[in-house]
């Protein structure tokens, strides 16, 4: 975060936070992709300049669990192009998360090894005496998609540190240490660094409601995903506990999650055996239902929920950490 010069004149000052785009030392493009059909056949022609690795390959691809489906896959070498290995690499295929190679091959290509996403809040105006800011507080965000206390480098499963609101805290303890104690004018919370393209093309509404149906936005604040952690009650039939992070008091929350017996192998019984849920947008900026069932005495779940409007949170967490605007 820089540091802006020791001055109550704000108009062209900024705070900010920079982070640096990923730099791998190398990068083999791996594309595979299937559909349901027919189980691979030894008879399928590798092609490429390693046929061992191809080899290598394909037993994997016959094994159990994975041979009843239809594979494409062709690794390039980075340096000259060249193929390494083909199996299948000219067919049509979905090609699901496998084209989130091309974005990020793009991205380095085109922005390089040492590219920093810029957040920053900017001041229209300048600090007066009692520290009233005489202007709009703006808030701008340009991109960087890890505003949140996420572990990097992901290793198999998300984990986090810190709570995904600290960046922002950070930001508004760095305009508070500025002097700035009242706005006069407004919060403004800016993300039309991106053109409005919140969903893919082929989303569909069932999967907006989770974390990997998160929205993308020029501004977001914890993967632009709510973790709803849902705990079974003491005893049956007592409502479950749910919680939810960030800033838990922003939501309006129904819950209806009811908890419910475990199952009895001796008899055979179960009213759910497991804890499930979903969500869905209520009518409301930002409202959210719970739905299910908890099993009694068990660990409860988490799971992500997509935050669609995340913009609107930022602008919730900004001010708490330097007083609402207009006070």
């Amino acid at each position: 975060m820089d540091d802006p010069a020791a001055s109550n004149d704000l108009t062209p000052k900024t705070w900010r936070r920079g982070r640096a785009a990923g730099t791998p030392a190398c990068m083999v493009l791996f594309l595979c992709a299937f559909l349901l059909a027919p189980a691979l056949s030894s008879a399928q022609e590798l092609s490429g300049s390693n046929r061992t690795l191809g080899r290598q390959i394909l037993a994997l691809l016959e094994r159990q669990g994975a041979r009843q489906a239809y594979w494409g896959v062709q690794v390039v070498s980075v340096k000259d192009g060249k193929q390494i290995v083909g199996l299948n690499q000219d067919k049509l295929f979905i090609p699901a998360s496998t084209a989130k190679l091309f974005p990020a091959a793009a991205a380095l290509a085109r922005l390089g090894l040492d590219f920093r996403y810029r957040t920053t809040v900017e001041a229209t105006g300048s600090v007066g005496e009692g520290g009233r800011l005489a202007g709009d507080l703006v808030l701008v965000g340009r991109g960087d998609p890890n505003l949140s206390g996420r572990v990097l480098p992901y290793d198999g499963r998300t984990e986090r540190e810190e709570t995904g609101t600290k960046i922002f805290e950070e930001l508004a303890a760095e305009v508070f240490t500025q002097g700035v104690r009242v706005v006069e004018g407004n919060l403004v919370v800016d993300d039309s660094y991106f053109v409005s393209q919140p969903y893919g093309p082929g989303w569909e509404v069932d999967d907006l409601q989770w974390g990997y149906g998160a929205p993308v936005s020029a501004l977001a604040i914890n993967d632009n995903v709510v973790v709803v952690d849902v705990l079974p009650g003491a005893r049956a039939g007592e409502a479950a506990v749910v919680r939810i992070e960030p800033m838990e008091g922003y939501y309006q929350l129904d819950n209806r999650v009811i908890t419910v017996p475990r199952w009895n192998h001796s008899r055979g019984r179960s009213f759910g055996g497991g804890t499930n849920f979903g969500h869905r947008p209520a009518a409301g900026l930002h409202a959210a239902a719970v739905v299910g069932a908890g099993a009694g005495q068990g660990h409860g779940m988490e799971a992500g929920a997509g935050d669609r409007r995340p913009a609107a949170l930022c602008g919730r967490v900004l001010p708490a950490g330097i007083g609402a605007p207009g006070r």
